[in-house]
């Protein structure tokens, strides 16, 4: 008789990891990237404040908008300092380069590249470096399950 695998809805797995050489370089765990997500939010919120470029343009609103939507989807990843477990490590670290790539070209893709760039060119750059030195989670999507493989 074959044996039926859980749904795996009501019963996830980890996710599985490919190890390579580059591993080594991955120096930041999911706990940390956590912390950060958290603090780095708050620090791009007040970037227009803190150098005095805060006016109603884009160049402020877009950083406001990247930092609290940065904080709406680490709420909800799951890693350390979430509320739920509803997206996967993997899709938050996505979530991150995409932020990254639009802060780091968002003087030039709204035109204000010639007023001020370097706050977004290098929010955007460290976003995506993090990404890149972020090491990859095995944790489960549902914390009320902690089995490390399905059952025999």
């Amino acid at each position: 008789m074959a044996r039926q695998n859980p749904n795996p809805l009501t019963h996830p797995t980890l996710i599985p990891v490919q190890h390579n050489e580059n591993d080594n370089m991955k120096i930041i765990s999911t706990k940390i990237h956590g912390l950060l997500d958290y603090a780095v939010s708050l620090i791009i919120i007040a970037t227009p404040w803190l150098f005095d470029f805060n006016n109603d343009g884009p160049q402020t609103w877009l950083l406001v908008i990247a930092g609290i939507i940065t904080i709406m989807y680490s709420v909800v990843t799951s890693y350390d300092y979430s509320l739920a477990d509803l997206i996967p490590f993997n899709v938050h670290l996505a979530l991150d380069t995409l932020s990254g790539i639009f802060i780091a070209s968002s003087p030039w893709l709204f035109g204000f590249h010639d007023k001020i760039f370097v706050p977004h060119l290098l929010i955007g750059m460290l976003e995506i470096l993090v990404v890149l030195f972020s090491k990859k989670s095995t944790r489960l999507l549902n914390k009320k399950y902690h089995a490390k493989s399905w059952p025999h």
